[in-house]
C-alpha cells in the first residue's frame, strides 16, 4: 500500500531539510509548513537543537567534523598534488632516459 501524497512531513524530511538535502519539491512545502505553523517551527527547532548536542558529545561526530576541517582538506590536497608532480616528473625524467637510450644497440642474449 503506497503512502499518500500529503503535505505531512514524513521523519526523514526533518533532517533532510535541517542539513540542506532535501528535495526541492519537499523544500517548498516545508518551507511552507515553517512559515505557518509554530507546532513545525517547534519540531524543526527541536531537532536543531539535537543535532548541535550531538555534535557537541559525540566522539565520533568530533572525529567526523575534525576530518573534513577545510584546512585539514586543503593541507592534505597539497600534499597530494605534491606527491602526482613528483611522480610525473620522475616519469618525464625516466621517459627522456628511455629515448636517450633507444638510439644505443640492445644487448643480444647469447647465441
Amino acid at each position: 500500500m503506497e503512502k499518500e501524497n500529503n503535505l505531512i512531513p514524513e521523519e526523514d524530511w526533518w533532517i533532510d531539510y535541517l542539513e540542506g538535502e532535501i528535495e526541492r519539491k519537499k523544500k517548498q512545502t516545508m518551507d511552507l509548513l515553517l512559515k505557518y505553523s509554530i507546532t513545525d517551527r517547534k519540531i524543526l527547532n527541536n531537532f536543531s537543537k539535537m543535532k548541535t548536542l550531538i555534535q557537541i558529545t559525540d566522539p565520533a561526530e568530533k572525529f567526523t567534523q575534525e576530518l573534513i576541517n577545510p584546512k585539514r582538506l586543503k593541507k592534505l590536497e597539497n600534499k597530494i598534488m605534491k606527491a602526482i608532480n613528483s611522480i610525473t616528473k620522475k616519469e618525464s625524467r625516466m621517459s627522456k632516459k628511455k629515448k636517450l637510450f633507444s638510439c644505443l644497440p640492445q644487448k643480444q642474449g647469447p647465441i
